[in-house]
């Protein structure tokens, strides 16, 4: 019985991570398009950022409760690296809701949640 418990909260958390990890995506991709003149795929600084992104949400200490990234009281993220995502996130946030509302709402839930 505990064996399977443990299945399932590895399978949550995979999941969990793999939003955020689509989600991040989304954000640096409307930000590319928007800033750095692309169309269908990121620039090399934005690739960059998303894999150095993708492996921070892949490590990340907080397992079950893992809050939203700007809550986040363990800076995981280089300060170069935190900057750039900071200036994309604060530029593609308040954008998302007109490209992704549900995922836009999605996140809202779990910043008051966590």
């Amino acid at each position: 019985m505990g064996k399977y418990k443990v299945e399932i909260n590895k399978e949550i958390i995979d999941k969990r991570k793999e939003w955020e990890k689509e989600t991040i995506y989304k954000m640096i991709h409307l930000y590319c398009m928007k800033n750095h003149d692309k169309d269908k795929q990121l620039c090399d600084e934005c690739v960059e950022l998303y894999n150095y992104s993708a492996s921070r949400i892949d490590n990340c200490v907080h397992k079950k409760r893992k809050p939203v990234c700007s809550k986040c009281k363990v800076h995981c993220f280089r300060n170069e690296y935190r900057n750039k995502i900071r200036t994309v996130m604060r530029w593609s946030g308040p954008r998302m809701i007109y490209y992704y509302p549900l995922r836009a709402f999605k996140y809202l839930y779990y910043k008051m949640k966590y």
